[in-house]
């Protein structure tokens, strides 16, 4: 009978870490979705800045630096 119960205890430490890991996905999901929604919203914030400024397009990636970035990777 103890054994029995061993194996018992098994099954449902296992199908709790299996409840565990899907819970754990769907956080990772929800987090990806979060992250996504913000740089969404930066970019609208900056559009809309940019387009409220005498800036041009080209000037503003001048200013931010961004420019050099894609030199990175040449090197």
């Amino acid at each position: 009978m103890n054994n029995q119960t061993l194996q018992e205890r098994k099954e449902a430490l296992i199908k709790q870490q299996k409840a565990l890991i899907k819970k754990r996905d769907n956080i990772n999901q929800e987090l990806k979705e979060v992250k996504k929604k913000i740089e969404d919203s930066e970019k609208d914030y900056l559009i809309d800045k940019l387009k409220q400024s005498n800036v041009s397009v080209e000037e503003a990636i001048e200013l931010l630096g961004l420019n050099n970035r894609g030199d990175n990777y040449d090197e």
